[in-house]
């Protein structure tokens, strides 16, 4: 039967994934994440990306795979860009080919499929068709990792391999991480061919992309569970300072944040003097960062600084700066005062000018970007997975400051991040908060994260801020306290363990999935909402077994700051003698049996368990002539034993 649904999970043989808006998301073999995403992008000349309109869309189910057909128009400006996608799946393979048309003239750099290869794939071999062996690698690769492929195959996962061939085009693969995205992409045409290029009325492009699955025989797949479990792992460094970005009119707004550092931005075609006066005024510590390339105005503007923690110096349009422009600002500045560069668009920039840094610099910095490339939730929380490697590899030895940090996008694709960028409503939202957590924990290893005006220093009447503001104030004041590493499922939850000045442990977990998440820590589980963030001390921990602390539960009692205590529990009713008889064990003794959720931990305030009833904790002894009587089971089917045996019967919540 049809169905006539756009969005929807999809399944044929060892193949499963999610169908949404013409595109297969989330392609799994045999559970092990193989592609992030097969779709199909059309960009305009500036690298815009014109989103497409789906319908007539057509989907059928059968006993071995499933087939899906649908339209899909791109129109915007003068681009206009209509393609017929079909996608036949059986148990060996998913193919999936569009057959497109122009429908206006315009100037294009790419259109075709796009397939996104997960950051779980870090190291893994990948064998070429036709070109040999290469490797997703490790360190974020600043050009393309294969060129001119027509297929590709490697493991998703023991026993199963991916093949992937294409026609209608030759394919390129580049490292994404350059952008903070959460793995590589394999795109058409490779960016080596001439562009933009001319479509004109009624000219066709037509590809295809075939996923092949091989399973080695005896596999398994990967087993599900709902419950993401952390543990926590050794010490990793400390935690990083936390900064605004500010244009020097608000200074006053974010005092209540208490943000370690206050950042601005001065550029040669404005009253920068006025701005940095704004900034002085209402800040304990700032640090600035000099766009521009007169010489001149760099000294200028060094001599005219106030008290500063740290100066970078940067050249527009991609912001690295000549070699000696660090040393023309320092001869202005007192002595002690770090100055350094980087690049003021991503950090693919930086890592493609690597052999232009200035020996000079005593730091590095770049910015972050949620929305380079997508903008759905999904795709901007999954960003935080690419954070990490950026900041690993771009440190080479020096510390390394990460900022602006933002989740908007930005006023022009090319432009650099300014707290003028048009703000984004999620900011305030759960998912907003959340991705500003998990930007925290993923870039920690930063000597400092300065967010660019973080939702909670934004206009009060955009929306309640309050949560924005509690988690940004709540992470600053841990700047500089040790931290341990949390092993975590990173697509589902990112969390970091922190000492505080007490010497108290502290988590911070966020789930990123929009759907509640059961988070389990040693005997311990709790429940998070969609996108929702908890920063919890060792006496908000739940206790074992995932109950709430604070409720008394199997005869047990916490008491602050001590040991499990026992309360006192009614004793069974008295029996009468009865003869000698062997040794029983100590279960059976007639009194309540020690809470099986029991546990002598620091972190766990209380024993959580369901409340017992006052009516079903009895016990029974087997019958003898002349011997007393025998008190039965509350349950008919339980078998009786040979000793008296302490029952108890929890009620149903």
């Amino acid at each position: 039967m049809a169905e006539p649904s756009v969005d929807g999970p999809v399944q044929a043989g060892p193949f499963s994934a999610l169908l949404a808006d013409g595109a297969l998301r989330d392609i799994r073999l045999l559970g092990y994440r193989a592609l992030d995403a097969v779709y199909v992008a059309v960009r305009d000349s500036y690298w815009n990306t014109i989103p497409g309109s789906v319908s007539v869309f057509r989907y059928v189910q059968n006993i071995n795979g499933f087939t899906a057909t649908w339209h899909c128009v791109h129109r915007a400006a003068d681009v206009e860009f209509a393609w017929r996608g079909r996608i036949e799946a059986n148990r060996q393979q998913i193919a999936f080919r569009m057959d497109g048309e122009a429908f206006s003239e315009f100037e294009t750099n790419r259109i075709g499929f796009c397939l996104l290869h997960p950051i779980e794939l870090t190291g893994t071999p990948v064998e070429v068709l036709d070109q040999g062996t290469t490797v997703f690698p490790v360190r974020v690769s600043p050009g393309p990792i294969l060129t001119g492929a027509s297929g590709m195959s490697y493991q998703a996962g023991p026993g199963a391999r991916l093949g992937i061939s294409f026609t209608g085009g030759r394919m390129e693969t580049e490292d994404h991480r350059n952008w903070t995205d959460p793995g590589w992409k394999t795109y058409t045409p490779p960016l080596a061919d001439p562009a933009p290029w001319r479509m004109r009325p009624g000219d066709r492009i037509c590809q295809e992309v075939i996923l092949r699955g091989s399973i080695a025989p005896g596999t398994r797949p990967l087993p599900v569970s709902d419950v993401a479990s952390l543990r926590l792992g050794q010490a990793d460094g400390v935690m990083p300072e936390l900064g605004i970005v500010t244009d020097g009119r608000e200074v006053a707004s974010l005092r209540r944040l208490a943000p370690d550092v206050i950042h601005i931005q001065l550029t040669e075609d404005e009253d920068w003097r006025a701005r940095l006066t704004l900034a002085a005024d209402g800040a304990a510590q700032i640090s600035v960062a000099l766009i521009g390339t007169s010489p001149a105005w760099l000294a200028a503007c060094a001599r005219a600084l106030p008290p500063v923690v740290a100066v970078g110096v940067f050249a527009p349009p991609d912001g690295i700066a000549p070699v000696g422009a660090a040393r023309i600002v320092r001869e202005q500045l007192p002595p002690g005062v770090p100055v350094g560069g980087g690049s003021l668009l991503h950090f693919a920039e930086l890592n493609r000018g690597a052999a232009a840094r200035d020996p000079d610099w005593d730091f590095i910095m770049f910015p972050v970007t949620a929305q380079v490339h997508h903008t759905d939730d999904g795709s901007v929380m999954s960003t935080v997975l690419g954070q990490g490697p950026a900041v690993r590899d771009a440190s080479d030895g020096l510390p390394v400051i990460v900022g602006p940090v933002s989740l908007r996008r930005r006023a022009g694709q090319f432009a650099p991040a300014s707290p003028q960028d048009p703000r984004d409503p999620r900011e305030c939202e759960p998912v907003g908060v959340a991705w500003l957590c998990a930007s925290t924990i993923a870039m920690h290893a930063a000597k400092r994260i300065i967010f660019l005006n973080p939702a909670a220093a934004g206009d009060p009447a955009d929306g309640d801020c309050a949560e924005a503001e509690r988690v940004f104030s709540t992470l600053a004041r841990l700047a500089g306290r040790p931290v341990l590493r949390v092993e975590c499922d990173r697509r589902r939850v990112a969390a970091l363990a922190v000492h505080r000045t007490d010497d108290t442990p502290l988590l911070v977990v966020s789930n990123l999935t929009p759907g509640p998440l059961t988070i389990r820590l040693g005997r311990r589980t709790w429940t998070l909402r969609g996108y929702e963030t908890a920063v919890l001390d060792s006496t908000q921990l739940p206790a074992a077994d995932g109950h709430r602390s604070g409720r008394q539960a199997c005869g047990w009692r916490a008491r602050q700051g001590s040991s499990l205590v026992r309360r006192a529990v009614s004793a069974p009713p008295p029996r009468a003698p009865s003869p000698p008889r062997a040794p029983r064990s100590a279960s059976s003794t007639g009194t309540r049996p020690r809470c099986p959720n029991w546990r002598r931990a620091s972190m766990a305030p209380a024993c959580r368990c369901q409340p017992m009833s006052r009516t079903r904790h009895r016990s029974r002894r087997p019958s003898r002539s002349g011997a007393g009587t025998t008190n039965k089971p509350t349950s008919s089917t339980s078998a009786p034993d040979s000793s008296y045996t302490a029952r108890t019967v929890r009620l149903a919540t």
